[in-house]
């Protein structure tokens, strides 16, 4: 009987294991999607003058995972009427990561009535911020 207990406690504890680590790899995937789109929108931004909403949309049909649904959902409050600040903070409120991170993207909105060249910059430093986090991520697993 305490084999039998001894098995399923070693069993559950291997489930909570793998879906961890799905959870890490997952946040993981949406760190490195976000970055990624927040370096494209950095640039396009700069060279291209792209309008934010072409940018939102365009965006967002390439991302099929939470970043998607971020540029989707502030995409669509802006088409509702709100305005981009708000519609961005209020999008990035719903991504599944923690506090910390959701900041770094949050804070993005404060540079959205700059020039192309001050929005690029803040993307940049945004996108190198998250790549900090990658960074300490990759680090923590392999420990």
């Amino acid at each position: 009987m305490k084999m039998a207990g001894a098995a399923v406690i070693l069993c559950g504890a291997f489930r909570v294991w793998i879906i961890c680590r799905r959870e890490r790899k997952n946040k993981y995937a949406l760190l490195v999607h976000l970055r990624l789109i927040l370096f494209r929108m950095g640039e396009e931004i700069r060279q291209l003058r792209t309008p934010f909403p072409h940018l939102l949309e365009r965006m967002a049909e390439d991302c099929p995972d939470d970043a998607g649904t971020f540029l989707k959902t502030a995409l669509t409050l802006t088409r509702q009427g709100e305005n981009l600040y708000t519609a961005w903070k209020t999008a990035a409120e719903t991504l599944p990561l923690e506090r910390t991170e959701k900041q770094i993207i949050m804070q993005l909105a404060e540079e959205f009535r700059g020039d192309a060249e001050r929005i690029d910059k803040a993307f940049n430093t945004a996108s190198e911020t998250l790549g900090n986090v990658l960074a300490r991520l990759e680090a923590g697993e392999q420990n």
